[in-house]
């Protein structure tokens, strides 16, 4: 948001009203010694800075038209916003790309076993996980990224952060493992039946297929076997 920010304001510079405000903020401040160091550190100038820069970049990038031939300066500025405004986007999919990349390796670092747990810290950075949630409502897309992210009200998860006091095991109920999505999807005994209809609707049970490409028939399946009485309330408010 701030880079696009940043690109929104420089296409701004040059206009009658970037003059104005620019006129305005370069009267000196009564009251201050050294108005030249203030009124160039205030916020209005160290944004139109970083803008500059980056007009600077598209400048030094855009193309000249074919043979050279002339441009009208009204086009010709229609041309340089919307390669500014691609500069930016690169900036924000670069700068994200790298926060996850450092967000993925301080999560696995020495946990290994997590890339099973939590499925969103093997995918790189861009827009491929949100297609998974675009055809789900807000109950369903709240469970996936739940479960995806293993940020869910199991105890597992709700142990290991001592989230509640009368959470005092992260044992599922049956005995026989953790109280995790994987252990409930593949393996818990108490949920054999429903865990076979559930492949027999979708026609298997891969983990990462259930909560990518096969995410509404998973979460639907979630919503009505994990126990979580939030969803459950949500649903039935859903059918009234």
């Amino acid at each position: 948001m701030h880079t696009r920010t940043c690109a929104d304001r420089r296409a701004k510079i040059g206009t009658p009203h970037w003059h104005r405000l620019n006129q305005l903020r370069t009267k000196p401040l009564l009251g201050l010694i050294d108005t030249h160091s203030a009124l160039w550190s205030h916020p209005h100038h160290a944004l139109y800075r970083e803008a500059d820069v980056l007009r600077t970049r598209a400048e030094a990038a855009l193309q000249p038209l074919p043979n050279n031939a002339l441009e009208e300066p009204q086009r010709a500025l229609i041309r340089l916003n919307s390669l500014i405004s691609k500069l930016a986007k690169s900036d924000v999919a670069s700068l994200m790309a790298r926060e996850w990349d450092a967000y993925r390796l301080g999560k696995l670092v020495g946990r290994p076993h997590l890339t099973f747990q939590i499925p969103a810290l093997v995918e790189e950075w861009g827009d491929a996980s949100w297609r998974y949630y675009v055809k789900l409502d807000r109950q369903h897309a709240t469970m996936l990224l739940q479960c995806r992210t293993s940020y869910i009200g199991l105890r597992f998860h709700l142990f290991g952060r001592a989230a509640r006091e009368d959470i005092t095991s992260p044992s599922c109920e049956c005995g026989t493992g953790d109280h995790t999505i994987k252990h409930l999807l593949l393996d818990c005994p108490n949920l054999a039946p429903q865990r076979l209809a559930l492949q027999s609707q979708v026609g298997h049970l891969d983990f990462s297929f259930l909560l990518t490409r096969d995410a509404k028939a998973f979460t639907t399946w979630a919503i009505d076997h994990f126990g979580l009485d939030h969803f459950k309330t949500a649903a039935e408010a859903a059918t009234k």
